[in-house]
């Protein structure tokens, strides 16, 4: 068999052709991995992503839904030192309903000593009347619909009848944001 010139250059041509396609496909094989590991990132990140956003929503529904709660527990403490006579008007107010006569000795602001980065109004009064009306008033202010302590409660007996009670309470402001 007799390969000629021509034959000899279809040959070239078809491995030159052949090598070149090995080389595309070869080529094109390490783009597809290529790509697949990007859409792999992508799902991942994809997937990521929703699931911040159904905590999103998760977290938004109960701050919702929690709104009520909220307000109770911000109207236990007061949003100022300004609401300190407002909080004595009340407090005097609740005094007169219990047949109490109530002084208010002094009322200032103080660093809280539970929570560094707040403050407290801290109040000094003294009630008077019968036993069991001073008894009743202290339960209350062991109640109070606020964030408060008793620092202080001197109990003493006046007359007969007569009880008197100093009491120093201090009430968390916790101003809101």
């Amino acid at each position: 068999m007799i390969i000629t010139v021509r034959t000899k250059q279809y040959l070239t041509l078809a491995l030159l052709l052949a090598a070149v396609g090995f080389v595309a496909a070869a080529y094109l094989l390490v783009q597809v991995r290529v790509q697949g590991q990007e859409l792999e990132a992508n799902l991942a990140t994809i997937k990521e992503n929703n699931a911040k956003a159904a905590t999103f929503a998760r977290v938004e529904r109960q701050v919702n839904e929690s709104s009520q709660e909220r307000e109770v527990i911000a109207a236990a403490f007061l949003q100022s030192e300004d609401q300190g006579p407002d909080f004595l008007t009340t407090l005097e107010g609740w005094g007169k309903e219990f047949g109490l006569g109530v002084q208010v000795q002094n009322i200032s602001s103080a660093p809280s000593a539970l929570a560094s980065d707040k403050k407290e109004v801290v109040v000094k009064f003294a009630f008077t009347g019968s036993k069991t009306d001073v008894l009743a008033f202290i339960q209350l202010l062991e109640a109070l619909p606020y964030h408060a302590r008793l620092e202080s409660l001197t109990l003493g007996k006046g007359g007969t009848d007569a009880f008197s009670a100093e009491v120093d309470l201090r009430i968390m402001v916790y101003p809101k944001p």
